[in-house]
């Protein structure tokens, strides 16, 4: 189980606006909270049944998943940003394409989230098309990047494999949408994507657990370290509530002045969870309004440096800059290999050499806390004792749940983005969608005049 230590957050000579431990202790927001997630109160809310899945349906991805690697040497998700992320940090943090002595050669994935026509056409160059499944990956069906990878795809698989291109497509997206029809109509493989649940909280529905299925993992394992995470929010309270203790941390903070929450894992395999997570926070709630239909007036900014590289290049502002800024590192205890450091016998060399690379990492984590800390900067430590899946599942989960506490801390709802729906409708009127011609106005209008400012 993760676990999370707040100690660098406690008011103290150093950290004069710092937390007060009663206020971890006080369940002013918990017991309210608890019954907004145990009712699931708001809409899309049902990413909280995920860890509960029926053993079957998972059972069936499972076993899915275990006869792609038999029949194809590549794997390629077609995914953008919630579509993406979580299959992007599953595979850096427990996947490796290095063969294996025991299972020989492995599948190579690749997760495609950008309409970057030199790269993507590489990939499709340099890849077997028979022997290349695709997993096009879109909630609503409608998303205009992934239906142009898609239609790519399509075209180049028909030409390869005639009529049986149907059996190198799986199509992952919302049942009975148009998407969902193409694929029945044809009989390409289809995955549902629950309908009362969001695209950026879909990692533990098909949307993620197909490639972690395809990566071998064991899927029963991801829900059950999820499920670990929800009972302790719903069982445990005060200082024992990971998530809860965890979002109140970070409202508090933000709501007495810091606007930038700063992500620093220590470990090169959960850089990517990062990215996870700063999606969650970003698009959950970063609102212009809050449930009451006011202003929003609590602003802040996720960002991540990774450990220990930074401390080579931003360290120095974020050290001696403003104080606005609240730290989360994100420690790995057991690490999988380890280089134990040789000496170069000479002395004015060898005191500056640790005993390994392991153990200067997390010294150098230790050393950066307790700087900020001195400097008056707050910091948390999210604790992750070994990567497997039981454990990543336990994150995964994490971020969502405590990104959730946080948006009803804040009165806001987690779970629109009208921001990001402003920018979807602009792209499909601009190119030329149809249904979409009355933005073409507002779009002129935004646009008056731009090429006479071009030097």
């Amino acid at each position: 189980m993760i676990k999370l230590n707040y100690f660098n957050c406690l008011k103290d000579e150093y950290l004069k606006d710092g937390l007060k431990e009663n206020q971890i202790l006080n369940n002013k927001y918990e017991k309210e909270l608890k019954k907004v997630i145990t009712n699931k109160s708001r809409a899309m809310m049902d990413w909280l049944d995920l860890p509960y899945q029926d053993k079957k349906t998972i059972d069936e991805i499972q076993l899915f998943g275990k006869k792609i690697p038999r029949l194809y040497e590549n794997f390629v998700v077609l995914g953008i940003g919630g579509s993406a992320l979580g299959a992007k940090a599953v595979k850096q943090a427990l996947y490796s394409t290095t063969p294996d002595e025991k299972e020989g050669k492995k599948i190579k994935i690749k997760v495609v989230d950008n309409v970057d026509a030199e790269s993507f056409n590489k990939l499709l160059n340099k890849v077997n098309l028979k022997k290349t499944m695709f997993n096009v990956v879109t909630k609503s069906g409608t998303t205009v990047e992934i239906l142009t990878m898609f239609a790519v795809v399509l075209e180049k698989l028909q030409k390869e494999l005639g009529d049986d291109y149907f059996v190198n497509l799986v199509v992952t997206t919302e049942r009975d949408n148009v998407l969902w029809k193409f694929c029945q109509e044809r009989n390409i493989k289809t995955y549902e994507v629950p309908k009362g649940v969001g695209g950026r909280y879909s990692v533990l529905c098909p949307v993620g657990l197909l490639p972690c299925a395809v990566m071998g993992l064991d899927l029963h394992k991801m829900l059950l370290g999820a499920k670990q995470v929800l009972e302790n929010f719903k069982q445990q309270e005060g200082k024992q509530n990971l998530c809860y203790v965890s979002a109140l941390i970070n409202y508090t903070y933000i709501t007495n002045g810091k606007k930038e929450i700063v992500l620093l894992p220590y470990s090169n395999r959960l850089n990517r969870m990062t990215d996870f997570y700063i999606q969650l926070l970003s698009e959950s709630l970063g609102k212009e309004k809050s449930l009451s239909g006011k202003a929003n007036k609590i602003f802040f900014t996720p960002s991540k440096a990774e450990g220990v590289t930074y401390q080579h290049s931003l360290l120095q502002m974020y050290q001696e800059g403003s104080k606005d800024r609240l730290f989360c590192f994100i420690n790995l205890t057991k690490h999988n290999e380890d280089i134990k450091i040789p000496k170069f016998k000479d002395a004015n060399l060898d005191k500056y050499l640790p005993k390994t690379m392991v153990n200067l990492m997390k010294e150098e984590q230790i050393g950066s806390s307790l700087a900020y800390k001195k400097a008056g900067h707050p910091s948390y430590e999210l604790v992750v004792p070994v990567l497997n899946e039981e454990n990543i599942g336990a994150l995964l989960f994490y971020f969502e749940l405590t990104t959730a506490l946080m948006a009803e801390m804040m009165g806001i709802n987690a779970y629109d983005q009208q921001g990001v729906e402003m920018q979807k409708k602009y792209t499909k009127a601009l190119i030329g969608t149809k249904g979409f011609e009355s933005v073409q106005d507002e779009l002129t209008k935004l646009l008056n005049n731009k090429e006479n400012y071009e030097l």
